[in-house]
């Protein structure tokens, strides 16, 4: 390096001189200019001078106030062991490269703020030595030891890559996650009010919460919310809450819910509703039956007014088995309603519409805790047996009530409750009848006037003459009685005193026959409380009662005593009394009454039976005789049998002949069963015969109002009602002067043929409501069309309620139907053709078609299709387009692979060309739509877009092809489009330019390719924002910046060595553009897709070259104007 030589000695207090300073520098800065290197410098040394292109261990401190630059691939290495290196990797990894200098040692890096001195200055990023994970650590907690926040863990899949974020992530722009996200902790991902979480590459599923609701909204597709393991439960809602759906629902399995509000729930499948412990819940099944485990209620206070409103509503019957309690009024709105009780509807409430309500029971039972009124607005009550009146209560316009019997010869009977009479109404004003006692206070004359007044304790006063017959009866000897003697006289006597009298002994309760002697008197034993016992005691003693006949002595009377005491009537038993009462039976059960001027009643439904149980008479029902014979019942009167009433039987009557009560002949029967009548024959109820043949015109049914049916002997018949029957066969053809007419033909078969105002021929169901009608004077047909209100459209109209295709065949549905068996249903189903006449010959063929076919033969599996034809001349007709079961969509192919596919096997330019849209993946891209095939014989496709304009003039839109998406707030917004438009139509010169527009916030931003073939880029003002002028953006200017910026020629990279190189360029590359000057996008940026592809290619705009082209230029001018300033300056001086 060689040495420098003192210039002069300084002694103390000397003063060095200028030029003493001078010559000593200036001798230092040649020895050292351009000679401080490692030639020179000590390296070795740790507090030496230190050079930066040879390896060098520094100790101590260095600064440095200007750039200190390394050059490609050295190592800035720190520590003994060389544990950390620092160089720009050029050559591999073309960035700036830290490692460790120990194999297997994690990276570690700590970056410290605030000097480091404090909890939380610190933060460590730390690498470890294998598996590639990336951790950063904090040391807030505690200072010193760090805290995991980030862990970063590769995978050799990028998908399965994970990022663990110990805490909370704060997001203020968009969050693209391009695989899965795995949140651990209670609260571990926070999203802000009305910030929105948005899944798919489209943005299809938005979650956010706008501070007051939450929502989940889907933009595409269905929205499912289901587990991937079987058995596992979806919760939706809280018990205490509510869970509302505002559209439809759809459930492909079972829906288990809480207490749920639906606007509708469509059940593919029986549904259950509620359950659980002890409960089956709520059934619904596919057809609408519904079974409820608990209580059906619904919270509607609507009153019902008719059958179709009302807060429960049923369609058809409605069955309950157990009570049922309405809280207002239970209406039966239809006449001839019948409310029936009992498992068999024993008793029934029927309303007829004119009579008013019909209670039938047998019995009928009024049981009320209170007052029983029976209001009857008119005063009459009115008891009928079988129909048939029996007792009335009227009450006149006086106020009296008036009690009627309505059947003759009639007692009314009052009797307690073991059915023993207590009084009777007589019959014929015949009186009053009390077998018991009356208590009374006063009897009076039907005047009116008191006859007999009664106190308390029995003392009878007549207000007139008391005249008193003779006493019959005798008490015990404890009781009085009033006796009339022979004179007239009355007096009151005790029973021995009434014994006395008539010549026998009283002694107290009883007499012993031996004390009774013969007497001239009559004799009468009387009690007025207890029993009057004879009693023979000796063994089989018997009692006899003999009578005096004309003066002989004859028994007439004698109870057996060794026969049980059966009683033993010499001559004739007369009971004399009217309703006099023969009893039989141990319990009395059978009973035998008198009844004055009608003979004797046998009770109940007891038989009199002649030889055997199987012969007898018996009211087998109220008011029916029951005649049966064990084989024949001869009736056999010398004249005739009459019979005043109706004849029913329930086998056959054998006769030849049937007259009239004078002995004319009615009726005369054949052998072999042919009946004749002598004169008309009338029927006033419905007839059934087998045969017919009238000699003159006949009348079938007729009455009030109606002529009934007429046939005359020509065979024309008029019906005034309605003809009902099994079948009803026409044999003619009907005319068109007939109103309704009903005929056949061997050629067309049924006919019918009718004319009316609305419609010529209507058909309806047992509704009445219309299912098929005819409009007057036309060849239209409408199914379900009510033609008061609507007129039939086209030559066949169907009407009827809508019902979505998704909820199965409905009303409105015209279903056309194959007969297959579901093994051979593939490929068949229901199809609708459409053709007309195709020759001169009026004949007719079909030209095209729709057709709803089976996918397959499988059980139980209903996948169709929907096939469309057409014909070409000539030929059948073919599949042009299908839509599958799983809604792709062909043309021209029947296996479409893709969403929309279309297949060009026509001959010509466009032959092979091929369309689809859904969405492809390529080893290049993803495509939505694709076309592929040939063109003009040449491998590729073409698409184009022909604007036929009537009228073309310069400057006309000749066609485009837009893009749209939908932003975060729910619109639709074009993202770009480009096209054409033609300057010039005219013939053989026409001019076009191209543009391409995209949008920049919001704005369009568009480019031009002119007819001269320049490329126009957008550079209008209102879209720029300008960060500042050419010197505030760069201050040191670009020539510095341009001069080291790396410029060459290329060629395409990765070219075979036998391709020809057809084609260079020169350009700096984009990396060192960006490098350079920082003008562009960053081509190291990463931009992924849903995929987690890379989809920003580097690049440089034409305009970001040109426009350092021109600040250069600018540049250039400005040392060129400066040059030329001092260049004048010189030369002036």
């Amino acid at each position: 390096m060689g040495s420098i030589t003192r210039s002069h000695s300084f002694v103390s207090g000397e003063k060095p001189t200028e030029s003493e300073w001078n010559v000593d520098i200036d001798q230092l800065f040649t020895l050292i200019s351009g000679q401080i290197d490692t030639n020179n410098v000590d390296t070795t040394s740790s507090d030496g001078v230190s050079v930066l292109n040879a390896n060098q261990t520094v100790s101590g401190t260095r600064s440095h106030s200007g750039a200190l630059t390394m050059t490609n691939d050295v190592d800035l290495i720190f520590g003994t062991d060389s544990d950390i290196k620092i160089r720009y990797d050029e050559t591999t990894d073309d960035a700036l490269r830290i490692d460790t200098g120990v194999e297997g040692a994690p990276l570690a890096i700590v970056l410290k703020a605030d000097q480091g001195d404090d909890a939380g200055d610190a933060w460590k990023v730390n690498l470890a030595a294998s598996a590639g994970v990336l951790t950063f650590g904090n040391d807030l907690a505690s200072k010193g030891t760090y805290v995991t926040q980030l862990t970063l863990t590769p995978h050799a899949t990028v998908a399965s890559s994970t990022t663990a974020i110990a805490g909370h992530a704060t997001v203020g722009g968009n969050l693209t996650v391009t695989g899965g996200v795995t949140v651990d902790g209670a609260s571990a991902f926070d999203i802000g009010d009305s910030d929105k979480l948005l899944l798919g590459t489209g943005d299809d599923l938005t979650l956010y919460h706008d501070g007051t609701n939450s929502y989940i909204t889907n933009a595409t597709g269905a929205l499912k919310v289901a587990t991937e393991t079987s058995g596992i439960a979806v919760t939706i809602g809280h018990t205490t809450s509510e869970t509302t759906i505002a559209d439809n629902a759809t459930v492909t399995g079972t829906l288990a819910a809480g207490a749920s509000t639906l606007a509708s729930l469509i059940c593919t499948a029986a549904a259950t509703f509620g359950g659980g412990t002890g409960s089956a819940g709520a059934t619904i099944t596919t057809d609408g039956a519904g079974t409820f485990d608990g209580i059906l209620k619904t919270e509607s206070t609507t009153d019902a007014t008719s059958t179709t409103d009302g807060s429960l509503q049923t369609d058809g019957g409605l069955s309950v088995a157990l009570d049922v309690i309405a809280g207002n009024d239970v209406k039966l709105l239809t006449d001839s309603s019948v409310l029936s009780l009992g498992v068999g509807s024993d008793a029934t409430l029927t309303h007829d519409g004119t009579t008013g309500v019909t209670i039938a029971a047998n019995p009928v039972i009024v049981d009320s805790g209170d007052a029983l009124t029976l209001d009857a607005h008119t005063g009459i009550f009115v008891f009928k047996d079988a129909g048939t009146e029996v007792l009335r209560f009227t009450e006149g316009n006086s106020g009296d009530v008036t009690i009627k019997l309505a059947t003759n010869a009639k007692d009314l009977v009052f009797t307690d409750n073991g059915d023993a009479t207590n009084m009777k109404i007589l019959d014929a004003a015949a009186g009053i009848n009390v077998p018991g006692e009356v208590q009374t206070t006063k009897i009076a004359y039907t005047d009116g006037d008191d006859a007999i007044t009664i106190a308390d304790g029995g003392g009878v006063t007549t207000a007139s003459t008391l005249a008193i017959g003779s006493v019959v009866n005798a008490g015990t000897d404890t009781n009085k009685f009033l006796v009339l003697d022979g004179s007239g006289n009355v007096d009151f006597r005790t029973g021995t005193e009434v014994l006395s009298d008539i010549g026998g002994a009283g002694s107290g309760s009883s007499t012993a026959a031996d004390d009774i002697s013969a007497g001239d008197g009559a004799v009468s034993i009387e009690t007025t409380s207890g029993n009057i016992t004879i009693d023979a005691q000796a063994n089989d003693a018997d009692v006899i009662i003999k009578v005096d006949d004309n003066g002989s002595a004859v028994t007439a009377v004698t109870f057996d005593g060794s026969d049980e005491g059966n009683a033993i009537f010499v001559n004739d038993v007369q009971l004399k009394s009217d309703g006099a009462l023969l009893e039989f039976g141990a319990d009395l059960d059978t009973t035998l009454t008198h009844t004055d001027g009608t003979g004797l009643t046998l009770n109940s439904t007891n038989k009199l039976t002649f030889g055997d149980a199987a012969s007898f008479i018996q009211q087998s029902a109220d008011g029916t005789l029951r005649i049966d014979g064990e084989a024949i019942i001869d009736l056999n009167a010398s004249t005739r049998v009459d019979v005043s009433g109706d004849i029913k039987v329930g086998g056959e009557v054998q006769t030849a002949s049937i007259g009239y009560t004078d002995g004319d002949n009615a009726i005369t029967i054949a052998d072999g069963g042919g009946v004749t009548t002598a004169g008309t024959l009338a029927t006033t109820g419905a007839a059934t015969l087998a045969s017919l043949v009238c000699t003159a015109g006949g009348t079938f049914g007729g009455g009030t109002g109606s002529t009934g049916a007429t046939i005359d002997t020509d065979g024309v018949g008029t019906f005034d009602g309605v003809l009902t029957g099994l079948t009803v066969e026409a044999t003619g053809d009907t005319s068109s002067g007939d109103n309704a007419a009903m005929g056949y033909t061997a050629a067309e078969g049924l006919i019918l043929t009718g004319q009316g105002s609305t419609n010529d021929v209507t058909i309806k169901n047992d509704a009445d409501a219309t299912v098929l009608n005819i409009p007057t004077g036309t060849k239209n047909v409408g199914i379900g069309v009510d033609p008061a209100y609507y007129a039939v459209q086209g030559r066949l109209m169907t009407r009827g309620v809508y019902t979505a295709l998704t909820s199965g065949i409905g009303d409105s549905t015209v279903f056309v139907s194959g007969a297959n068996s579901y093994s051979g249903k593939a490929n068949t189903g229901g199809v609708l053709a459409f053709g007309g006449e195709y020759n001169s010959s009026s004949a007719i063929t079909h030209w095209a078609g729709i057709a709803g076919l089976a996918d397959n033969n499988t059980n139980s599996d209903y996948a169709g299709y929907m096939a469309l034809y057409t014909r070409a001349n000539g030929a059948a007709a073919v599949e042009r387009m299908r839509i599958t079961s799983t809604g792709t969509v062909g043309i021209n192919t029947t296996s479409p692979d893709h969403q929309f596919e279309v297949e060009n096997t026509t001959a010509g330019s466009g032959a092979g060309v091929n369309y689809y849209a859904g969405n492809f993946k390529t080893t290049v891209a993803t495509y939505n739509i694709q076309a592929e095939g040939t063109h003009g014989g040449v491998t590729g496709t073409s698409i184009e877009s022909y604007q036929n304009s009537s009228s073309p003039a310069d400057n006309d839109f000749a066609g485009a092809y837009g893009v749209s998406y939908k932003d975060d707030g729910g619109n639709r917004v074009q993202a770009g489009s480009f096209g054409w438009f033609v300057t010039d139509v005219s013939a053989g010169t026409i001019d076009s330019y191209f543009y391409l527009r995209v949008i920049s916030n919001s704005s369009a931003v568009a480019g031009t390719l002119s007819t001269a073939g320049v490329w126009t880029d957008s550079s209008a003002a209102a879209n720029k924002e300008y960060y500042g002028t050419r010197q505030e953006v760069w201050p040191d200017g670009v020539l510095g910046s341009l001069k080291t910026l790396k410029v060459s020629k290329y060629k395409q990279a990765n070219l075979p060595d036998s391709k020809l190189v057809t084609e260079t360029h020169v350009s700096p590359t984009a990396e060192d553009f960006w490098d350079t000057f920082q003008i562009g996008q960053d081509p190291r940026r990463e931009v992924l897709n849903a995929e987690g592809e890379q989809i920003l290619n580097p690049s440089i705009a034409p305009k970001d070259l040109s426009g350092v082209a021109l600040v250069a230029v600018q540049e250039l001018l400005e040392r060129v104007e400066a040059a030329e300033a001092k260049i004048a300056v010189l030369e002036s001086a």
